[in-house]
């Protein structure tokens, strides 16, 4: 024992006090889960105040990041991102068209009017700086004005209504805008190319954008549904040679209005041309359009045909009606030819039904209206009217003309009585003659008969030219 004390003393560290990691073991044993706890708090601030000495060693560095960056992204946005943006908004918007109008045509202008509408996304507002839209044929190769548009200044916030009023525009390509207009005119529907350029604004931001639409529009369908509403003779004649007022019906299918002005229809019975028509101050609205026209018979010629007028009409004839085609000669507005409007209408061909019986009834209906009665009729006996009746007898009895009546007569029975299925019904195409005729009582046609100079009738040149026809 003694030995081994003595050892003890001379070992290095002997006199150390207990160690701190036995201390701590021993706290640990007393309260090992609040030294834990301590130690990973102690952990996390250590992290965050990393972070933070981090920045606040680093701050400039990363200010001078930002501000790079901002640098590189802000001009791409402005001038890429945000002009894509606005140019596929406007591509994807719709632009229909609700009306439009053509007026005051000349051979080199006219007036136009348009409205639409053009939807903006909420909650935008965007300005559009003005611009002009030109309008263009999908055909034409390279594409090619015919026409532009001068819209004004516009702000567009939802479902907007772009308008332009009577503006008056040059036609830039008339070749290109005649054949536009045939498309107009022939087909059901068409293709309305626009296209232009203008600054948008939306705020403080602005961009270059590109307006490109094709809008599908009803066409004027080669003017289906037009007809012949009524034609009666006047008597007497007038100065200009209109010798039977109709009445058309001209239909525009179409959503444009068009202001054509005077138009002079040919008249043809097959391959034969009758005479002409024209329809004064012709303005068509989208729908039906009546409109008054003067007829120009030339009865020389129509007499001088009549065989192949009537061989070309058989089938119309077993039905009492005449079959007729129209087509254009002349579009004059202001006294000025509008050869865009001629060269679309010349080469169309409107084909009409017109009723005999309904042509009489309407011409005696004409002659005895206003109370006249019979007197209405026999007036004529004594003027003017007589003479234009005598004119025509006369003409008509000139070289084959008797001949020809009597042989176009006996076509006109063969076809009408003769005809399996026809009847008188038929060829007064459901017509009252009661309606007209009912007021003209017989004794009142003979009383004023006797009153008649047959003398001053001048019945005997018209006797002494039928005998002249016979020998």
């Amino acid at each position: 024992m003694g030995t081994s004390e003595k050892t003890s003393k001379y070992v290095i560290g002997s006199n150390r006090g207990q160690l701190l990691e036995d201390s701590a073991k021993a706290v640990a044993g007393a309260n090992g889960s609040s030294v834990e706890h301590i130690e990973v708090a102690k952990g996390q601030r250590s992290r965050r105040d990393r972070v933070a000495a981090h920045y606040r060693r680093w701050w400039l560095c990363h200010l001078l990041g930002v501000i790079i960056f901002l640098a590189i992204f802000l001009p791409v946005f402005f001038l890429v991102a945000f002009p894509a943006i606005v140019q596929r908004m406007v591509d994807d918007t719709g632009l229909p068209v609700h009306a439009g109008k053509l007026m005051n045509p000349t051979p080199d202008s006219l007036e136009y009017s348009i409205s639409a509408s053009l939807k903006v996304p909420a909650p935008f507002t965007v300005r559009l700086d003005p611009l002009t839209l030109h309008l263009y044929r999908t055909q034409q190769t390279p594409e090619q004005a015919y026409v532009g548009i001068p819209f004004p200044r516009l702000e567009l916030k939802g479902n907007s209504t772009v308008e332009v009023v009577d503006a008056t525009v040059p036609i830039l390509h008339k070749a290109d805008f005649t054949k536009f207009l045939s498309e107009v005119a022939r087909q059901r529907t068409f293709v309305l190319a626009a296209e232009g350029t203008t600054t948008a604004h939306l705020g403080r931001l602005k961009a270059k954008l590109k307006l490109d639409k094709k809008l599908e529009l009803n066409g004027l369908d080669m003017f289906r549904g037009f007809n012949i509403e009524s034609a009666r003779v006047i008597l007497p004649f007038q100065k200009d040679g209109t010798n039977l007022k109709v009445v058309l019906n001209i239909p525009n299918h179409s959503i444009i209005a068009l202001q054509l002005g005077n138009v002079t229809l040919d008249l043809f019975s097959g391959d034969i041309l009758l005479g002409q028509v024209v329809v004064y101050d012709v303005v068509l609205k989208p729908g039906n359009n009546t409109v008054n026209g003067d007829c120009r018979i030339d009865i020389k010629s129509a007499i001088a045909n009549l065989v192949p007028i009537l061989e070309g009409q058989r089938k119309a004839l077993s039905e009492g009606n005449l079959e007729l085609t129209a087509n254009g000669n002349s579009t004059i507005y202001n006294g000025k030819h509008i050869t865009y409007f001629e060269d679309v209408l010349n080469n169309i061909n409107l084909k009409a039904s017109l009723s005999i019986i309904k042509v009489l009834i309407d011409t005696l209906r004409g002659l005895t209206e206003g109370g006249k009665g019979l007197g209405g009729i026999l007036e004529l006996l004594k003027g003017d009217g007589f003479d234009d009746i005598m004119g025509v007898l006369r003409e008509a009895l000139k070289g084959d003309g008797l001949k020809n009546i009597i042989n176009g007569l006996g076509t006109i029975l063969k076809e009408v009585v003769g005809v399996e299925g026809a009847s008188l019904n038929d060829s007064l195409g459901g017509s009252n003659l009661e309606d007209v005729l009912g007021g003209l009582k017989i004794k009142d046609v003979v009383g004023e008969l006797k009153k008649l100079d047959l003398k001053e009738l001048g019945l005997d040149e018209i006797l002494t030219e039928l005998k002249n026809s016979q020998s």
